[in-house]
């Protein structure tokens, strides 16, 4: 929404750096093998922070994803709805908006980088809790996820880009048991996955 880069602008830096010692580490030092590492270490940064482009199609009352991953768990509990989200180094990790909202970041604890599926990475890994209003959505850091960076903007349009989450599990807290377009098992995508509708 808005944002042509092919690259998120959080990728600028880290991808930089590791172009500028790769260059410096063969053409200087003559060290291949290091800037070998460094030049794999550029391309996976690319491929991290790719931005494509996505163009949002719902309905005012339908809420999106707002990660790319795999849900693996819907749960429903004292009248609200659960869906849960891994997120891998395979998928695109730009963080968007589900819904219209004014975004308040909840809480933001930093941390370890620990497994997610780990019963301790709950406690000890970092991790932030945002809401939106009517849904509220959890970031539990992964093995390699860089430290979480949340766009302070506080209006959001439906499908706008306001983070970065390379990898862990986001759970998604829906205040009443709306309807849900998605199962478990399903891939859904930022900013373009609807995956359901409020109830009123």
């Amino acid at each position: 929404m808005g944002d042509i880069n092919i690259l998120a602008k959080d990728g600028f830096k880290p991808i930089g750096i590791a172009l500028v010692l790769a260059i410096f580490f063969d053409f200087i030092l003559g060290l291949g093998f290091i800037a070998g590492i460094l030049y794999i270490l550029a391309i996976a940064l690319i491929f991290i922070y790719r931005n494509p482009e996505r163009t949002v199609h719902s309905n005012q009352n339908e809420f999106l994803s707002p990660v790319d991953g795999k849900i693996n768990s819907i749960d429903i509990k004292d009248g609200k709805t659960y869906l849960y989200i891994d997120v891998s180094l395979l998928d695109v990790h730009l963080l968007r908006s589900p819904i219209d909202a004014d975004l308040r970041v909840e809480s933001h604890i930093k941390g370890l980088n620990l497994p997610s599926h780990k019963f301790k990475a709950k406690k000890l890994n970092e991790r932030a809790v945002l809401d939106f209003g009517k849904i509220k959505v959890d970031l539990l850091s992964g093995m390699c996820n860089p430290p979480m960076k949340l766009n302070d903007k506080k209006a959001l349009s439906k499908g706008e880009r306001f983070g970065i989450f390379v990898d862990g599990s986001v759970m998604i807290e829906l205040a009443n048991n709306e309807k849900l377009f998605v199962t478990i098992g399903d891939r859904v995508y930022s900013g373009d996955t609807v995956l359901g509708a409020f109830n009123s």
